[in-house]
């Protein structure tokens, strides 16, 4: 893929000077309709208020628009990927970026439940960290990097928050995109394996990051293959449960209780 997508068809770019110089007259044009709006004049308010919405989406949804084709067609250009061996093996962590945002966001939370706040003591502050804020960050810190795939000389190994899959060496097929945040590995024999790549959709999907995801774990995947030579061991596909994983989602919030009511039993 040669051409530039952020261009093709005539398609205008959105370079950030155009996008800061949109949004600048985005505000200009909020300030004037605020302004209008507390002057008692309602003559332009409405129309200026929402020329101002207008402009800043268009701005912001044609800049998000220009990244996405940039980072496409530099993923798609960029030569081959780079792994590192490690033990005879390979480790390709999933890339989701927001659950770990979340986790980062909770866990600062947690560490700040202390402060003084009015009306609340802290053995309540404490409690509702212990018992919200905890399990929360836990779960989390699970979505975001419990995700990869492991490459070794007997199989490649697909590792999901709760589950596992491994595929013999001598079964790993073809890789294929789906455009939908995920790598289908073909199976001889057999059904195919699915491979979660990029920002998995928790509350949205996210169409913008999926496809240069695809492309990226693609690569690195392929590379991994190349750089652990295979060997003829391992029969069949084997999949089933993560049982680490598990038992932190679902002991976490027993822990989290029983020290609640320790601390609660040793204040009373």
């Amino acid at each position: 893929m040669n051409e530039n997508p952020t261009a093709r068809g005539g398609q205008f770019e959105w370079t950030s000077g155009r996008t800061l110089s949109v949004v600048g007259l985005a505000a200009v044009l909020g300030v004037a309709a605020m302004i209008t709006h507390l002057g008692g004049s309602g003559a332009g308010t409405e129309w200026l208020g929402v020329s101002a919405g207008c402009a800043l989406a268009v701005a912001l949804f044609g800049r998000a628009t220009t990244v996405y084709h940039a980072r496409l067609t530099r993923v798609a250009q960029s030569g081959p990927a780079t792994v590192r061996v490690r033990e005879g093996r390979v480790v390709i962590p999933r890339r989701d970026v927001l659950p770990r945002i979340l986790s980062a966001v909770l866990i600062a939370g947690a560490l700040t439940s202390g402060w003084p706040r009015d009306g609340e003591g802290p053995v309540a502050q404490l409690v509702t960290a212990l018992v919200v804020v905890v399990p929360m960050a836990v779960w989390m810190a699970l979505l975001g990097f419990a995700d990869r795939v492991v490459v070794t000389a007997d199989a490649l190994v697909v590792l999901t928050t709760f589950t596992r899959r491994s595929v013999p060496r001598r079964l790993a097929g073809q890789l294929h995109p789906t455009g939908q945040g995920a790598l289908i590995l073909d199976v001889p024999g057999g059904p195919a394996a699915r491979i979660p790549v990029g920002m998995r959709g928790l509350w949205v999907k996210y169409r913008w990051n999926w496809q240069p995801a695809e492309l990226t774990a693609a690569a690195r995947i392929r590379a991994a293959l190349d750089a652990v030579p295979p060997t003829s061991t391992g029969a069949e596909v084997t999949t089933g449960p993560r049982w680490g994983t598990i038992a932190v989602a679902a002991g976490t919030p027993v822990v989290v209780l029983t020290a609640v009511v320790a601390l609660l039993a040793g204040l009373s």
